[in-house]
C-alpha cells in the first residue's frame, strides 16, 4: 500500500486518509484534483500543512492577513464555503520531511499545472521568497483572490476539470415507462418484495398503483416488514386498517 508523507515530521498516511481529512474543509473539486495529482507522484510527496481555523493564520511576514488566507475558509462563486490551498512536503527517508523543490511540483502556467488542474503559484522558480510548496487549483492565484471577509466571492474551481485517469461524464441514465398495471386477483392478499411511496409499487415484480398518501401512512411500514408469507390475514387486517386493498399476484 502506497503512503505519503503527512505533517512536518516523519508521519505517513494513505492517499484515502488524507483525502478524507481535507474533505472535511476543503473545495471538494480541488481534492479531486489534488488527490490525484499526489497519487501521480507515487508517495514522494504528502500534505504537511492544510486548514486554519479562523483568527489562526500566523502573523508574519509572507503570510496572507487574517481572514483572507486560502488555507482558512472561504466563499466561492458556487456557494461553497472553505478551504482551497495546501502546503506540501517532500518525504526525506529517515529525516523530517523536507520542502519540495520547483522541479517537483506543477509551478504556475506549466504544462503540469494545466494538465492536473492545480499549481504551486506563490513565486517563480528561482525568485527571493518563492514557494515551491504552495498548492492551490489554477482558478486561484494567492490570497488576492480571497473573498476579503466577505465582500466578494472567490473564484470556484470548476467542476468536472479534465484530468488524467479521470472518467468522462456518464450518459444520462433512460428511464423506461413502468408497464400497465398487471390485471389483479381482488380476493386475496399480496406479499411484499418492495414498500416505498412512489409512483408504483413494486408486488412480487409486477406493479401497482400506488394508494394515497394518507392511506400509505396508515399502513404502518414496519408492521408490513414484519409480515412472513404465513401472515396473509395480519397482512390484510393492517392493510384493510388503511383501507386501501391488497391482492395476490398470480405468477406470469
Amino acid at each position: 500500500m502506497t503512503t505519503y508523507p503527512y505533517g512536518y515530521g516523519t508521519q505517513l498516511k494513505t492517499l484515502e486518509e488524507i483525502r478524507a481529512i481535507l474533505l472535511v474543509h476543503y473545495h471538494p473539486e480541488f481534492v479531486r484534483r489534488f488527490c490525484a495529482w499526489l497519487a501521480s507522484r507515487g508517495g514522494t510527496i504528502g500534505v504537511g500543512g492544510h486548514w486554519r481555523a479562523g483568527g489562526a493564520q500566523p502573523d508574519k511576514p509572507g503570510f496572507a492577513p487574517e481572514g483572507k488566507s486560502f488555507h482558512q475558509d472561504q466563499t466561492y462563486t458556487d456557494g461553497f464555503v472553505g478551504a482551497c490551498a495546501i502546503d506540501l512536503v517532500h518525504i526525506a527517508p529517515g529525516f523530517l520531511h523536507r520542502s519540495p523543490r520547483w522541479s517537483e511540483v506543477p509551478a504556475q502556467g506549466s504544462p503540469e499545472a494545466a494538465e492536473w488542474g492545480v499549481h504551486c503559484n506563490i513565486g517563480t522558480p528561482g525568485a527571493v521568497g518563492s514557494e515551491p510548496w504552495h498548492m492551490q487549483p489554477v482558478e486561484i492565484d494567492g490570497w488576492g483572490s480571497a473573498t476579503g471577509n466577505g465582500t466578494r466571492p472567490a473564484p470556484a474551481p470548476v467542476a468536472g476539470y479534465p484530468i488524467p485517469g479521470a472518467l468522462p461524464p456518464a450518459p444520462p441514465e433512460i428511464i423506461d415507462p413502468p408497464p400497465p398495471p398487471e390485471e389483479l386477483d381482488m380476493t386475496t392478499a399480496i406479499r411484499w418484495r418492495h414498500i416505498d411511496y412512489s409512483d408504483q409499487f413494486v408486488l412480487d415484480g409486477a406493479r401497482v398503483k400506488r394508494p394515497t398518501r394518507a392511506q400509505f401512512d396508515a399502513m404502518k411500514l414496519r408492521d408490513l416488514e414484519l409480515v412472513t408469507e404465513d401472515d396473509d390475514a395480519e397482512l390484510v387486517r393492517i392493510c384493510e386498517q388503511a383501507s386501501f386493498p391488497f391482492v395476490q399476484l398470480t405468477p406470469a
